[in-house]
């Protein structure tokens, strides 16, 4: 069954909110995580809607000259091919983690609707761009998220800095040295279970938070283009 084959029940509402943003690292070695969320998305979204789940996805791919930011959107095929156009972009091969999350955080959330970043790199913190200055404001961002109750499901890498997003509750933390390892069906399957339970319950935020925490948008700073799709 495709994706355009899925039909509600008329004047039937999904009960829950869910807005999603995965961050993925756009370096060459992680072609292999593109290309399964290129195959999985349909299927993914297919299971949040028999979850009555009512979903929005967007993406934030990274590297150290460009950052190219997909705002949520519920059109499956705007998703893809704004994924396709970010995949053949040259963002610059080394990791800018942070300042990534701290963007996405920015995202437009829809009001009582339960937040999610999904994480994919395979490049520790120190294994990335201007890594001191990331680290410095690594705990001013896990307190941003913390505040915007925004669970962060990590896959990548082993770092003692990434592991501390379990302290964010309803997040986890998931290693790997190669994404070819992975079983991406298990994954995703594992990933809507957690969304779809976490919404039901009662969705509360403080929305009171800085924007940018890591001036990358002034471009004054890193010298990083931030580019929405």
């Amino acid at each position: 069954m495709s994706f355009e084959d899925i039909k509600l029940p008329e004047n039937q509402e999904l009960k829950y909110k869910a807005d999603i943003v995965f961050v993925i690292d756009n370096s060459q070695s992680m072609d292999p995580v593109k290309q399964e969320i290129n195959r999985h998305i349909e299927k993914f979204t297919e299971q949040l809607q028999n979850k009555n789940v009512n979903y929005r996805i967007g993406f934030v791919f990274y590297g150290h000259d460009v950052i190219l930011l997909k705002h949520l959107t519920e059109d499956v095929n705007e998703f893809i091919n704004s994924l396709e156009k970010a995949k053949s972009a040259d963002t610059g091969w080394n990791e800018f983690t942070l300042p990534a999350l701290d963007l996405a955080a920015d995202f437009n959330w829809r009001k009582n609707s339960h937040r999610y970043i999904v994480v994919f790199t395979n490049e520790d913190i120190y294994g990335g761009y201007e890594a001191d200055e990331q680290v410095a404001k690594f705990d001013w961002l896990l307190e941003k998220l913390k505040k915007l109750n925004i669970k962060v499901f990590y896959i990548g890498a082993e770092c003692d800095y990434y592991k501390r997003f379990k302290d964010i509750p309803g997040s986890f933390y998931m290693t790997t040295k190669d994404f070819k390892d992975i079983d991406f069906d298990e994954l995703f399957d594992s990933i809507v279970k957690s969304i779809s339970q976490s919404c039901m319950k009662k969705f509360e935020s403080n929305d009171t938070v800085d924007k940018d925490i890591f001036n990358v948008r002034d471009f004054s700073t890193f010298m990083v283009k931030v580019i929405d799709l």
